[in-house]
Formats: C-alpha cells, structure tokens, sequence
C-alpha cells in the first residue's frame, strides 16, 4: 500500500474535499489483492469475514490517504482476472486506469462469468483501444453486461456494491476495537436510531425474496420502517439506503441480480452490525455473540 501511495500523482480537481491522484502502474493492486487472499487462505477467513480484515488494514493505514475501497477491488481484480499476465493485458486495455479496470471485472473476467460471444467480447475490446472517454466506456460496459444478464441501464449495481462496502467498513471500523466507544457514539448519532433502523429493515426484505412477500402481503408496519424514515443523516448512509429502497419497488429479477453483488450473506452482517450500532447494551451483545461463534469455530478446528 506505501508502493501505490508512492506511485500515485496529483492530477487536480476532485470532490472539492480531496485532490484527485492517478497510479498507472496497476500491477501493485494485483500483487495487493494476492497477498490479501493469501492472507485470507492462510488465516481460514471467509469471505463473510473479509471486510472486518480490511477495516483493520485500512485504519492502520489512514494516515496513507487511498481510497477506502482499494482493500476489496486488489482482491476482487485477482478473483476476476486470475493471472497476473491477463490483468496486465486487460490492464493495457483499460488505460491503465483504475476505474475502468473496476468496469470490466465482469465482462473481461478470465473465466468469462458472463458467458459473453468471442464476437461481441472482441467488439468490446476494440471500442476500448479506440478513442473513447472514460463515461463513453461505462456505458459500452453497462450495455454489454445488460444484454448478458437482462439487466437495466437505468441500475449501476457496481455503484451500489461500492456504496454498501463503503458503509459496511466505515461501521465494522467502530465494531472491532472494545475501545471505540466515545467513535461509535458518534456515528450512532451522526446517522440517526431511525436511519440505522430504516436501513436494517431494508436489508431484511432484500435479502430473501421471501420475506419481502410475507411483508407485501400483511406486514406494513415493517415496509414503513424501512421506507418511511427519511431524517438528515449520514451522506453514504443516506445515499446507500435511498438505493437500496429502490429496489423494493421493482420487480423480481433486479433484486436477484442484486444479490449477486451483494449477497445474502453480506446484507445480513451489516444488518447485524447495524443492530450492534443501536446502543452500547447492543453492542456488547454482538461482541458476546462474536465470541461464541469463534469459541465453536475454533473447537471444531
């Protein structure tokens, strides 16, 4: 991570909040994402376990200043590409550039997830070689991916992915020191009870179909508490719930297709996490859950 903040330049502009940097030599996110999974094999981690690790990474290396998602998108480029050789290729392709690295995850990935026509892949491949902008390329990326997964333009699941993770590090870095008290009041107060409660409703019914017909069908209470609160809180927060609440609207397959970037699992633990925000008394219930789960895992070891 000191390499890749070493090999980052300032190129101006940015949210206004921070200046923007560029870092062309990308092979440092794929030999990142290897020692990672590495790390991940050696240590017995699950993937439902991931984000607690790159909580922990990503505080200790606060004072580096890199995007919170760098941890997730280093493992997720070496899952998706496989070989370091084909990610530089693929790398080559995309500029160089990061972003676009994240929107060809899919429709480049080695094992062609999507199951994309060699003639249709190699179109692709020829509009990025051309002279295209970074927005032109992400609606090439979206339509391709659409047309493979009867998917919607109009939903940028990759956005929301980013969003949720953005969300689910940022609490997990309060959950996992004891000592964090005085920081987790903070949120907890930043964000709001209703918010925290809107939020965990709304990852209820997302994450199984049946649940949220079981709501539909009788239970309106738990619809409006999951929809109805609407307070100034958290940007990320906001926004994450304001996405997800969509999708309670829609039909069927866009929440499936949801699922396969966010899966059941991972909403789950953020709606347990959320719940530990609630209070402290909540809080020490999670950790008294947490260390039972790792008192079992460790026996059956």
């Amino acid at each position: 991570m000191q390499e890749i903040k070493r090999s980052q330049k300032p190129v101006g502009g940015g949210s206004g909040r921070r200046e923007r940097y560029e870092m062309r030599e990308t092979s440092l996110y794929f030999d990142l994402g290897k020692n990672l999974i590495g790390y991940f094999e050696q240590n017995g981690i699950s993937k439902d376990q991931r984000s607690a690790i790159y909580a922990v990474v990503s505080g200790a290396t606060q004072d580096l200043d890199l995007y919170e998602g760098i941890l997730r998108w280093s493992v997720r480029f070496v899952e998706a590409f496989e070989d370091r050789d084909y990610f530089v290729g693929i790398s080559k392709l995309c500029r160089d550039s990061f972003g676009q690295l994240r929107e060809v995850v899919d429709v480049l990935g080695r094992s062609n997830p999507l199951r994309i026509s060699a003639e249709d892949a190699e179109q692709f491949r020829a509009k990025l070689r051309s002279d295209i902008t970074y927005d032109e390329m992400r609606l090439e990326a979206k339509a391709l991916r659409a047309r493979y997964t009867g998917g919607t333009l109009d939903i940028d699941y990759q956005a929301v992915q980013d969003l949720f993770s953005s969300v689910e590090q940022r609490i997990m870095g309060v959950l996992v020191d004891e000592n964090q008290a005085a920081e987790r009041g903070k949120l907890r107060e930043l964000i709001g009870f209703e918010s925290i409660t809107a939020l965990r409703y709304t990852l209820l019914m997302l994450a199984r179909e049946r649940t949220l017909q079981d709501v539909q069908r009788g239970k309106q209470k738990l619809m409006k508490m999951a929809v109805g609160a609407n307070p100034v809180m958290d940007e990320n927060v906001a926004r994450l719930h304001h996405e997800l609440a969509k999708f309670l609207k829609l039909d069927e397959e866009p929440r499936h297709r949801l699922r396969q970037w966010i899966p059941t699992s991972q909403m789950g633990n953020l709606q347990t996490m959320l719940k530990a925000l609630e209070s402290e008394k909540e809080y020490r219930n999670y950790t008294k859950t947490q260390a039972i789960f790792k008192t079992l895992l460790s026996k059956a070891a």
